[in-house]
């Protein structure tokens, strides 16, 4: 029997009161995947250390926002198995995507790992999932708020 490593993470989907969607830029940095593409929040889960899902995304959310989370409810699920990886990345360990609707405290954002971060309108989404400007888990889970 052979097993596969999976890397575990969680997006954060971060609305204002406008109801537009936090995103952010990935940095061109050499050996990271998906530069220049717009992303959420979030990032690994830390296993080592016994970190839950819902720890992951609040600590996630403050590091790359600033921002203090209030709450957070499991919105969906993402996999990156097979034809749903970016082409240019084949061989990447699979991933399993947690996302979850985050609610924070109003405050200025204060982005230390994604460039460019804003609210986007739903136009502005549109445009970018088109153009496949955004990482695959955001277009799956932002798609359903486009309908």
């Amino acid at each position: 029997m052979s097993l596969e490593f999976v890397i575990a993470f969680t997006a954060a989907l971060i609305r204002d009161e406008r109801g537009r969607i936090l995103i952010g830029r990935h940095p061109e940095i050499p050996g990271k995947i998906y530069p220049k593409l717009w992303d959420m929040p979030g990032g690994k889960l830390e296993v080592s250390k016994g970190e839950t899902l819902e720890e992951c995304v609040i600590r996630e959310t403050k590091e790359e926002t600033g921002l203090e989370v209030t709450s957070v409810t499991p919105l969906d699920v993402f996999t990156s198995t097979g034809p749903r990886i970016l082409s240019q990345y084949k061989g990447v360990l699979p991933r399993v995507c947690v996302c979850y609707y985050v609610e924070t405290r109003r405050g200025p954002l204060k982005p230390t790992e994604l460039e460019e971060m804003h609210f986007a309108d739903l136009e502005e989404l549109k445009e970018r999932i088109a153009k496949e400007e955004m990482v695959p888990w955001c277009n799956h889970f932002i798609e359903p708020f486009l309908r």
